[in-house]
């Protein structure tokens, strides 16, 4: 009866202690909400931005506004479609490196040697990965944080900048594939 007893004792203890491990582990596994709201507008965003660089046809990824030679227009200088893609992703990389510091899992170097369609496609969808990953990071314990780097910004601030860089360059890819005839995908629905 004394063996029975504590082995009924020994065995409430232990579930006891192992339902506490996993509380406390699905609670650390639970990521911050500050970091899963940033991780849905990029979700959004990204699905929204690599649609428009896949809308543009290959033969096209060269275009520039300069091409169309529109009178009183200065496009001098102006980012082909490609660059612009080329950019967003290359920055993207930055951008959340310095909110992060997580090192990019891409030589951002190359991404600027990116010639094909797919392949500047694949470095955009890379760079929304490694955004994902970074957003991770970012917590209400650590938001207020100015890290190297940052200009003066927070890792929130930061996080809310390269989404608004990136919209920035949506909006003139947009206006890339109307002069080209495409309506872009966003607004077909």
């Amino acid at each position: 009866m004394f063996a029975t007893r504590h082995f009924v004792i020994a065995t409430v203890l232990l579930t006891a202690a192992c339902m506490s491990l996993t509380v406390n582990a699905q609670a650390a596994a639970k990521p911050d909400p500050l970091s899963q709201s940033f991780d849905k507008v990029l979700s959004q965003f990204a699905l929204q931005f690599l649609a428009v660089s896949k809308a543009m046809p290959s033969e096209k990824y060269d275009f520039t506004p300069a091409t169309l030679r529109l009178a009183g227009a200065d496009y001098k200088g102006v980012r082909t479609f490609a660059a612009e893609v080329k950019h967003v992703a290359e920055m993207n990389f930055v951008i959340y490196s310095v909110m992060s510091g997580l090192k990019p899992d891409m030589d951002m170097d190359s991404i600027r040697d990116l010639k094909s369609k797919d392949e500047i496609i694949s470095a955009l969808s890379r760079s929304f990965a490694y955004g994902h990953r970074a957003l991770l990071t970012l917590n209400a314990g650590n938001s207020g944080e100015m890290p190297p780097d940052s200009h003066g910004m927070t890792k929130a601030g930061i996080a809310a900048y390269v989404m608004v860089h990136d919209a920035d360059h949506y909006g003139q890819l947009s206006e890339y594939l109307r002069m080209n005839g495409i309506v872009p995908p966003q607004s077909r629905k």
